[in-house]
């Protein structure tokens, strides 16, 4: 009984974190620009650390890998929007009739949405297949796996912790980078964004 109780128990979690996970790609965000710097670089630092060529396999994945994860970084800015607003700061002017007007700056905010959502289900889904293949896992780490990914999603630096292969550092160094890159060339609030110095900063 206990047993299957602690099984409904992880059943409800992982329903929760894939509904949380979801909510979250349709909403807007406060832009930190800071999120688009640090994955890619410590995941193609983890990528150059790890990366291991021994056979055809290997060099078959090298070359899968990153057409797959540029075409999916592509695919990720489909729906992406960025809004901007006018937000008051802690900080006053006086105007000619010796009132107090608050100073106001541009703050952004972002959203994934289903284009960035498919994204990441395939990342995920290579992840699983590739793994599966390499017998690096089994069918029964397949729902630990996904626990771990939208956990290291949603608070970004337990990604920090990840014992990934070092396929899948390049899969997510290359898809992020991407994403990066084709926003940057997409989207010209985006890139203004990137260029604020106070992007970054709270509201």
């Amino acid at each position: 009984m206990a047993d299957m109780n602690i099984r409904y128990f992880g059943y409800v979690f992982v329903l929760f974190l894939i509904l949380y996970f979801i909510k979250e790609q349709f909403e807007h965000r406060q832009f930190n620009r800071l999120k688009f710097f640090i994955i890619p670089i410590f995941a193609f630092y983890q990528f150059l650390s790890n990366i291991k060529i021994d056979d055809v396999v290997d060099i078959v994945l090298l070359i899968a890998t990153l057409v797959l994860g540029t075409l999916i970084g592509f695919i990720q800015t489909f729906n992406f929007e960025i809004d901007v607003q006018n937000v008051d700061t802690h900080y006053f002017v006086t105007d000619s009739h010796n009132q107090k007007m608050p100073i106001t700056r541009e703050v952004y905010f972002v959203k994934g949405g289903l284009s960035y959502l498919i994204g990441w289900i395939g990342i995920f889904s290579i992840q699983i297949a590739v793994s599966l293949y390499l017998h690096e896992i089994t069918f029964n780490e397949v729902e630990h796996e996904l626990v771990n990914e939208l956990i290291s999603d949603i608070v970004i630096f337990l990604r920090f912790n990840d014992h990934k292969s070092w396929w899948i550092w390049e899969l997510l160094s290359v898809s992020n980078y991407a994403y990066y890159v084709f926003l940057t060339k997409r989207n010209a609030v985006f890139k203004r964004a990137i260029k604020s110095s106070k992007a970054s900063a709270p509201v």
